[in-house]
């Protein structure tokens, strides 16, 4: 079938028959396969591939309470966390990321405003200095967080710096422990607490605490890969320093 699909070539290349493959799979994908007094389509295929996928999502965002017990000051913590004014910009621009992230994601217009804003005209942009940042770098294609957007993104980091802080580093490193879960949740909480997110959509009847977890559930993804990827980064620099002692010595 590599050959035939390759112009009846009998000496194909690699490239050919990584293209032949992806073809081959999707054509797989396709067939209408007997299920039961049924058949299963392709749409049916991929809509039992999403349930499965938000179930297994489900299951991971569930927290053990023993787990949960030896955060509980983090929350309390976070008021003696202060963002300095140069890291709110980098704040912006990753709620704006996190809101082009989940522009698709979210269908009703009216959840979309409660997260996105549009700056079409140069006067609607904001004074704060926070912001300047995008406004410098925007072509017109960005994506502009609301305030609301910004103040979760911004709760989600500091309850971020509390669990990688001295005190409570040692436990959230621990093995077996599911990071994102225990950070999404007292995100959560935390949020809760300072922003009010009592509200539902007028159109959709969705919870504004809802749409917040989908907005902690991004940055707990970008915080956890950075944090993830430094430590990394320590462990080869200090093999590097380590074989460069010896060869030194």
């Amino acid at each position: 079938m590599y050959r035939q699909m390759s112009g009846a070539n009998y000496n194909v290349s690699v490239t050919q028959v990584m293209e032949s493959e992806k073809k081959l799979r999707i054509m797989s994908v396709m067939k209408i396969v007997t299920c039961g007094d049924g058949t299963l389509t392709l749409r049916d295929f991929i809509k039992n591939c999403n349930n499965e996928m938000d179930a297994s999502e489900n299951c991971a965002s569930v927290v053990c309470p023993s787990h949960l017990v030896l955060f509980k000051s983090v929350v309390d913590d976070c008021d003696n966390v202060v963002i300095a004014q140069t890291e709110m910009s980098g704040i912006v621009f990753v709620a704006g990321y996190v809101g082009f992230k989940l522009k698709n994601k979210i269908g009703c217009i009216d959840c979309r405003f409660e997260l996105l804003t549009e700056r079409a005209l140069e006067c609607d942009f904001p004074q704060d200095e926070s912001f300047n940042y995008m406004a410098n770098i925007d072509r017109g294609g960005l994506t502009w967080p609301t305030d609301l957007l910004v103040d979760i993104v911004a709760q989600t980091v500091i309850i971020f710096k509390c669990l990688v802080s001295s005190n409570n580093v040692t436990n959230f490193n621990t093995p077996g422990l599911n990071q994102r879960s225990v950070m999404m949740s007292l995100a959560s909480q935390r949020c809760s607490q300072v922003i009010s997110l009592t509200g539902k959509c007028s159109t959709c009847g969705v919870l504004l605490l809802d749409i917040a977890k989908m907005c902690i559930k991004t940055v707990s993804n970008i915080s956890l890969n950075n944090y993830s990827k430094k430590l990394a980064d320590s462990k080869s620099k200090s093999k590097t320093m380590r074989k460069l002692s010896t060869l030194t010595k």
